[in-house]
């Protein structure tokens, strides 16, 4: 009878109290902290109401466990918990070198719960330091948690807009290669591309050599033409060119 209830276990049935968990057995609970060094050395802190050194360095837990923790009737090691519109509570504390072992258990025998329900669980009856990082751990090596996982989508999303019609988009640059200037016309879709030989970087001699190059590329009823340049003074200044208008 005791087995069947542990394998039909649910996150709400513990929640509203009326199943209890697991793996609470407070006199185990002692034995498991009496082997951890942290934790005797803490009680023993507690007890006699000192604390560690500051040029201790080597007892980082032990100096957390000293800010949260007591010392229960039986000498059992908890955290004192106060909830509003809830009993007080007392969260036995969880040596660090059992919490990984203690939560796959618990992920077990609540058939692979959500992370969300698995940290509500343990958190109303166990104390744990870093426990999202050992829940994120568990999640990430369960297979039967990773392989229900949601997949991303499919298709990223292009931070840039494509056209949807060949020959209305163009990118347009002034290459240096070998002491020459070369003046590059890459049509966006089909990347379809013209270049010719320039003798300078002045605007004229950039605006005649765009004007040459576009009339063999735009359709002559086709729509109007958008050029893609970068930031050049001589690109700059044809932005306001009646001829290239006439053209592209």
């Amino acid at each position: 009878m005791e087995d069947a209830t542990v394998r039909h276990l649910s996150v709400s049935d513990v929640m509203s109290g009326s199943c209890r968990l697991p793996f609470t057995e407070r006199q185990s609970w002692l034995s498991i902290q009496h082997e951890c060094a942290d934790l005797r050395r803490t009680k023993a802190h507690l007890s006699q109401g000192t604390r560690p050194s500051r040029k201790q360095t080597n007892v980082r837990d032990v100096k957390r466990y000293l800010q949260v923790a007591s010392v229960a009737r039986d000498g059992l090691l908890v955290v004192k918990r106060t909830e509003p519109f809830a009993p007080f509570r007392e969260p036995i504390i969880v040596p660090r070198q059992v919490v990984s072992g203690l939560l796959c258990a618990l992920h077990m025998k609540f058939q692979h719960p959500s992370q969300h329900q698995l940290k509500q669980v343990f958190s109303r009856y166990f104390f744990a330091h870093d426990l999202d990082a050992h829940l994120a751990t568990l999640y990430a090596s369960c297979h039967s948690c990773v392989a229900l996982r949601r997949l991303p989508p499919p298709l990223v999303e292009s931070s840039t807009s494509h056209p949807s019609a060949v020959g209305v988009s163009y990118a347009a640059d002034v290459m240096h290669h070998a002491r020459q200037l070369i003046l590059v016309v890459r049509e966006t879709v089909t990347s379809h591309t013209l270049t010719c030989f320039v003798s300078d970087e002045r605007a004229s001699t950039i605006e005649a050599a765009l004007i040459s190059l576009c009339v063999s590329l735009r359709a002559v009823d086709g729509p109007p033409v958008t050029v893609r340049v970068d930031p050049a003074p001589c690109f700059v200044s044809l932005s306001s060119s009646d001829a290239l208008r006439r053209v592209v």
